[in-house]
């Protein structure tokens, strides 16, 4: 495999884990704010800001609560993790 392949791949990779320690950083944040557990095939399946939103939506209805919320709590989740990395 070429050098340039094998950076391709690498930025791929960390592209890939950074996308999941963020999503497992906002599930954890937005799991003690809702008092509910994300699973771990939860956290998998958030690979952007609109999948985490319907996983929330998802997660709100199982319990009764607005759904419409989801978007006001992926942009706390969102700040949490700014927060977090500062």
């Amino acid at each position: 495999m070429a050098l340039m392949q094998v950076g391709m791949q690498m930025r791929k990779n960390l592209d890939e884990w950074s996308t999941f320690v963020a999503a497992m950083v906002m599930t954890i944040h937005l799991g003690d704010r809702l008092q509910m557990r994300f699973t771990d095939d939860d956290v998998v399946r958030v690979k952007t800001l609109r999948d985490l939103t319907n996983l929330i939506a998802e997660r709100m209805e199982q319990t009764g609560d607005l759904a419409s919320r989801s978007v006001e709590l992926t942009n706390w989740a969102v700040a949490e993790l700014v927060r977090d990395t500062r």
